[in-house]
């Protein structure tokens, strides 16, 4: 019996240390489960790229448009531009005793504008211009011409670097159909046969755009426009439709 009791105190010490033991080994665990928690955490702040200072001034320099586009709302040019014409009625044919004149239209010949555009934004811009359009018929002797001085307020919006659409409204005040004599140097010999009130009309185009990678750069640009307008005669009822297709070419500077 002696024996026996000896031994069991040395049991008793080799048992009571095993809780202790498993709680270190969950707190271990606890440990190294927030260990591999914060390890993805740490990893995504350290790999945010760093960019160069150089890399910075250029992304600046495209921002403030130094790459080469124009993206200032200020920006001011000038327009020159000169297209054919065709369409409207009939205004007159005038037969004399050396020359039998062909028919002049009310949409016809060649206009020819001047102007300027503003740029308002990135892809915006308006433009005012003053023009001259006329159709004429001449021989050795005579002259017959309708004239009329067009001021056109037009719109435009940018579908990409090479391509937009326009419109607006055309005013002319007034369109005179005249013979004159071309042996005669004296302007009196200019016959006023027909003269025409004002109208307001509007413009549709469309344009396509060379030279430039940005709208604000091209210098130079092909477009094709329809236009409806009416001029009606004075002292008469009757009204001639103006309405015409055209092709232009315009030039920025």
């Amino acid at each position: 019996m002696p024996h026996t009791a000896s031994l069991k105190p040395r049991l008793l010490l080799c048992l009571r240390p095993a809780p202790v033991q498993r709680a270190a080994s969950r707190l271990l665990g606890v440990a190294a489960l927030l260990a591999a928690l914060a390890t993805p955490l740490t990893g995504q702040a350290q790999d945010v790229p760093v960019v160069p200072e150089r890399m910075v001034g250029v992304e600046r320099d495209v921002r403030s448009g130094a790459d080469g586009g124009s993206d200032d709302p200020r920006s001011f040019r000038g327009i020159a531009s000169f297209g054919l014409t065709l369409g409207g009625s009939r205004v007159g044919s005038v037969n004399s005793a050396e020359a039998i004149f062909p028919d002049l239209y009310a949409g016809n010949l060649w206009q020819a504008n001047v102007g300027a555009q503003w740029r308002l934004g990135t892809r915006l811009s308006v433009s005012g211009t003053l023009g001259y359009h006329t159709d004429e018929a001449s021989d050795d002797s005579y002259s017959l011409r309708f004239s009329r001085f067009p001021i056109e307020a037009l719109a435009h919006l940018d579908l990409n670097r090479n391509l937009r659409i326009g419109g607006g409204a055309r005013y002319v005040d007034r369109a005179w159909l005249t013979l004159r004599s071309r042996t005669s140097e004296n302007t009196r010999d200019t016959q006023t046969l027909a003269r025409y009130g004002h109208n307001l009309g509007w413009v549709g185009e469309v344009e396509y755009l060379f030279h430039g990678s940005h709208p604000a750069d091209s210098k130079l640009g092909v477009k094709l426009r329809y236009v409806r307008e009416t001029y009606p005669l004075r002292g008469s009822v009757r009204k001639f439709s103006g309405s015409h297709m055209g092709v232009f070419v315009t030039a920025y500077f």
